[in-house]
């Protein structure tokens, strides 16, 4: 996600251009997913970096995902 007021996507655009090459293919970050995008990465991905809303919370236990969960400010 992107708030812009914390910059998070500038910020993890950043972290990506310092990872080697090899890590910058596995890290995507994305400033919004649509519901299709999500589903389908949901599916592909043996782990999920995410902020702790409740919806996202929900589908990660449905999916049963093991996360990381980074509480929204």
């Amino acid at each position: 996600g992107n708030i812009q007021a914390y910059g998070d996507y500038e910020s993890a655009l950043k972290v990506k251009r310092e990872l080697d090459e090899n890590s910058r293919l596995h890290y995507v970050p994305l400033p919004y997913l649509s519901t299709g995008a999500w589903s389908y990465i949901l599916s592909k991905c043996s782990i999920v970096i995410s902020r702790s809303g409740a919806n996202t919370f929900i589908e990660l236990v449905a999916a049963q995902k093991p996360c990381v969960l980074i509480p929204l400010p």
